[in-house]
């Protein structure tokens, strides 16, 4: 008895790309103090923690986050010789701020900026890890899998009859850097301001796919 012949598959690629508004823009708030005594450097760095917090706290919801690196101490030497005598002490704190507004966002800059001994660097735009466009792109690009599937099948005088499988490729899309001028350090200029445009988010998904098809009719 003989073996019916296997069944023909067809391999595809299926890919999805968009470019999608932003959902937050990240913040990296550096707050410095310096001084000849490491108590008093200490005492004045919690002071402008707390005023760069109660400045965000002013934002209200448009800031959704602030999480703070450890805290930082350390002796500065005469011409930079750790074996020379102390001349006084720096202490530092990072703080990473995650802004969902960015109708705010330029103003924030501006008063952050205005305060001593502050530094900033961003915005940083980028998408939530599980927001919902990525899975619309993986959704969106096993349906482009499927859709050039069925167009070789058509083009053979045949037809998909089932799926064998489905390989995630990846998915891209990650933050956004902006640009030169948003890196400030205490400016303190009444004038100043920023129009903070947000950057558009590229996202692609990539599937390979397999699929069985019925015998081509060359009829």
């Amino acid at each position: 008895m003989s073996t019916p012949p296997a069944a023909p598959t067809v391999a595809v690629r299926g890919e999805w790309t968009a470019e999608v508004p932003p959902e937050l823009a990240r913040l990296r708030v550096a707050v410095g103090a310096r001084s000849a005594d490491r108590a008093t450097a200490l005492r004045d760095l919690a002071r402008r923690v707390e005023e760069v917090r109660a400045t965000l706290d002013a934002s209200g919801a448009a800031v959704e986050s602030v999480a703070a690196s450890p805290l930082r101490v350390r002796p500065q030497f005469r011409d930079g010789r750790p074996r020379e005598r102390v001349t006084g002490y720096v202490a530092g704190q990072h703080l990473t701020v995650v802004v969902v507004d960015p109708e705010v966002l330029g103003d924030l800059l501006v008063r952050l900026a205005d305060r001593d001994m502050v530094e900033l660097t961003g915005p940083e735009w980028a998408l939530r890890p599980d927001s919902e466009v990525h899975r619309r792109a993986r959704t969106e690009a096993v349906r482009d899998a499927r859709r050039r599937a069925e167009e070789y099948a058509a083009a053979a005088g045949s037809r998909l009859t089932g799926l064998v499988e489905i390989a995630d490729t990846g998915l891209s899309g990650g933050p956004v850097p902006v640009a030169p001028a948003a890196f400030l350090s205490g400016a303190r200029q009444e004038a100043l301001a920023f129009d903070v445009e947000p950057v558009p988010q590229t996202v692609h998904a990539a599937v390979e796919a397999r699929f069985t098809l019925t015998q081509p009719d060359f009829g």
